[in-house]
């Protein structure tokens, strides 16, 4: 229960809010300049402890006048039980330091988190870094995908939204900050991009091969190329003690797919792949210009990507090649999609290391090759051979089966001849359904 006392001042009245959070205690709330303000917080104090007692939700009406009540004075209801503690509200700043540095951050690969650190400056120049968290609209969701959309490729930004849709969800479901995510209903594009894949052909493999100046080049080409290996992360933890001439086989450790704890025991998911002709050779003749004693490790001193693609850029200046996007993922998609003409999907899978989903949205090519072969093909095999058939002859053939047709109609008995009279149009009707069926076009009724 709640009142409201008044105490009379030098020039004005004082009023404040009494009430009994327990049996004989008894807290007030000043700061009322006139009788009705107070009244109308005591009315309010009292539906708060009515809703206490019976366990009931908060009015709309009740609720907004909760929310607007300053933090001192929430503080004390809340510490009297009127109310659940009120939640700080941090800056957007506060939420991205979760992003970079919570217990899930830690476990992603320091590419990964150069990556976050990226788009968190991006979302601080654009936003202000400083900005609560609470004022986010979907109208400023809206506004930062427009302007990115213009600015970025399609797999960049919609890999930015989702990562925004994510720490603001992390903001409503665990931190408690907001009601709703205002990120919630942008959709990021597919991060499927195959536009910047290059088919690398055998001939512009060789003339890249005979422009590389030292066996180390000529492995790591082989390697993209012919192995399909992910560079440069796979080539930094290539191990000698992989390389099985016996068996034919290169075992393969993968970074991409085991947690940042365990490659840092040493200890890696693999994947074995054959030790394909090209592979074996570029192996022994890199192994001979090795020292005595030379690292377990096959590339010790293995650069990083872009110094790797830097030094590739000028191989294939000397070769006269063009440079392509995606240098490295265009020869691991090329390899992909050449032993897929060969090799069952799930041997290849296993070889390249992605699931069939991932191969078919992000690596496999519409090759030249599959394109010239395409274009030779008819529906009855190949051009050229035995069981092939000319325009011509598709023509005649189509005109033979019509007078087929017309020949069993004409040796039909009286009772289908009368059960089908006046039904030439149904006859029409079913040669055209037939010959559609085979993919041939009928010839018109004289």
């Amino acid at each position: 229960m709640a009142w409201v006392e008044s105490r009379k001042l030098a020039k004005t009245i004082a009023y404040y809010v009494v009430y009994e959070p327990a049996k004989g205690v008894k807290h007030k709330i000043t700061g009322f300049t006139n009788k009705r303000s107070a009244e109308g917080f005591r009315n309010n104090l009292d539906l708060l402890a009515s809703a206490r007692s019976i366990g009931g939700d908060l009015s709309p009406a009740l609720m907004e006048w909760v929310n607007g009540l300053s933090d001192d004075v929430h503080a004390k209801l809340s510490a009297d039980g009127y109310l659940e503690p009120r939640v700080i509200v941090g800056t957007l700043k506060d939420l991205t330091d979760h992003f970079l540095n919570g217990e899930e951050a830690q476990s992603k690969k320091d590419s990964s988190l150069k990556s976050r650190q990226t788009m968190v400056r991006r979302w601080h120049a654009f936003f202000g870094s400083h900005r609560n968290v609470a004022d986010f609209t979907t109208d400023d969701a809206k506004r930062y995908a427009a302007y990115h959309a213009d600015k970025y490729a399609p797999a960049t930004w919609g890999r930015e939204i989702r990562s925004l849709k994510s720490i603001f969800q992390y903001a409503v479901e665990d931190l408690d900050w907001i009601k709703k995510n205002p990120f919630r209903k942008l959709k990021g594009a597919s991060q499927a991009n195959k536009e910047n894949l290059h088919e690398v052909t055998l001939e512009e493999t060789k003339l890249i091969f005979d422009e590389c100046p030292t066996a180390e080049m000529r492995l790591i080409l082989c390697l993209a190329r012919f192995g399909g290996l992910r560079i440069p992360s796979e080539l930094e933890v290539l191990e000698w003690d992989c390389v099985n001439y016996d068996r034919g086989t290169l075992t393969v450790n993968v970074p991409k797919k085991t947690h940042k704890k365990e490659q840092e025991k040493g200890e890696f998911e693999t994947r074995v792949i054959p030790l394909w002709p090209e592979i074996r050779q570029a192996f022994e003749e890199y192994w001979e210009t090795l020292p005595d004693g030379a690292s377990n490790m096959v590339f010790p001193n293995c650069p990083t990507g872009q110094a790797l693609t830097s030094r590739f850029r000028k191989i294939l200046k000397r070769a006269g090649v063009p440079m392509w996007g995606n240098f490295f993922k265009s020869m691991r998609a090329t390899r992909d999609t050449e032993l897929r003409r060969r090799f069952p999907e799930y041997q290849v899978n296993h070889w390249i290391g992605h699931t069939q989903d991932v191969a078919e949205r992000h690596y496999i090519l519409n090759t030249v090759e599959s394109m010239q072969e395409a274009s030779r093909f008819t529906t009855f095999g190949a051009v050229g051979e035995t069981v092939g058939v000319t325009v011509g002859a598709t023509v005649g053939a189509q005109s033979r089966f019509q007078n087929c047709l017309e020949n069993q109609e004409s040796k039909k008995s009286p009772q289908i001849t009368a059960l089908n009279e006046g039904t030439k149009k149904g006859v029409t009707s079913l040669q055209r359904q037939i010959l559609t069926s085979m993919g041939l076009e009928p010839m018109p009724r004289p």
